[in-house]
């Protein structure tokens, strides 16, 4: 027997993304591993976790890809991984180098990360209260 167990992360346009989480495999008629081990829920619990983190900063990103004063779309120059410590597992998340646009009067920066500043710690607040 085979288990697999998948989410959707809906939008608010109504529509929906089926992610698998994990699979889980058993032989038939099998009762010394009967249920989801302690592993096998930490794997799911760490899946879904990184999931949701990366749709969430997924979202971020997509909407602080225009410039704020005149709404033009800014150019990626480069992509980075930023690591984000939660209480299930590190999560790694792809944070974009964007080039900062024309119309702007601070030219001392040519490029910034939206994520790495809107993320100086990394450590989602959940694990800093629990340390």
């Amino acid at each position: 027997m085979r288990m697999v167990i998948e989410a959707r992360l809906a939008d608010n346009a109504g529509g929906s993304v089926p992610i698998r989480l994990v699979e889980f495999e058993r032989a038939d008629g099998e009762l010394m591993r009967l249920g989801i081990s302690l592993a096998e829920g930490k794997q799911l619990v760490c899946e879904a976790q990184r999931a949701l983190v990366n749709a969430q900063a997924n979202g971020f990103v997509a909407a602080s890809r225009h410039c704020l004063q005149c709404g033009a779309a800014l150019s990626i120059k480069a992509k980075h991984t930023i690591r984000y410590r939660t209480v299930f597992g590190k999560v790694a998340i792809e944070s974009p180098q964007l080039r900062v646009c024309k119309c702007s009067r601070d030219m001392s920066r040519k490029s910034f990360s939206s994520l790495a500043a809107a993320l100086p710690g990394r450590v989602s607040p959940k694990l800093e209260y629990l340390r």
